[in-house]
């Protein structure tokens, strides 16, 4: 019972010739007190290795390959995903340091980024800023209560354009500007 490739030549691993690891696995098994006849019957009940060429033959061996093919494609990142996403992010950061800072230096009021938010709340706490204390903290619970709402929405490992439902929680987002 030989590991071949396509021309009958032994398969090699990283270490040699394949034979010989299984042969060495078995060696440790047998030194780790596995019950000798468990693997002398493993043994005996291996079908004689195939090559690659004859294994592709066989539709259920390509079907799997393929199968396999997809979901790598389906789990890989686009470009557009690689580049745009964080690039969209940075923008809309900036965007929301720039209303953040336009409503501080009209209003006295932080309106965009939490830590904006715990700032005044802080400030306000200490009386170094004038305004009522509600106002900034309901602006951070409606923040919580909005990431808490999109993190249920969104499962965490979605990030494929299309897939995530970022179309549910804009539409929420916005129903919550209207009350």
């Amino acid at each position: 019972m030989a590991c071949t490739d396509t021309e009958g030549q032994p398969l090699k691993s990283g270490r040699g010739n394949v034979d010989d690891d299984l042969l060495e696995m078995q060696q440790e098994m047998l030194a780790a007190g596995a019950d000798p006849e468990l693997i002398a019957r493993a043994n005996a009940a291996q079908e004689p290795p195939v090559s690659l060429a004859e294994a592709l033959r066989n539709s259920a061996v390509r079907n799997v390959i393929s199968d396999a093919i997809d979901v790598a494609v389906a789990m890989s990142p686009t470009s557009l995903e690689k580049i745009g996403l964080p690039t969209i992010g940075i923008a809309l950061s900036v965007c929301g340091g720039a209303a953040n800072a336009i409503a501080f230096a009209k209003y006295k009021m932080y309106v965009s980024h939490v830590s904006g938010v715990s700032t005044s709340i802080g400030l306000r706490l200490e009386e170094q800023q004038k305004g009522d204390l509600p106002t900034p903290a309901e602006i951070l619970f409606y923040f919580i209560c909005g990431a808490t709402l999109a993190g249920l929405i969104i499962p965490k490992v979605t990030l494929k354009m299309g897939h995530a439902r970022y179309d549910v929680v804009l539409f929420l987002v916005a129903a919550m500007e209207l009350v």
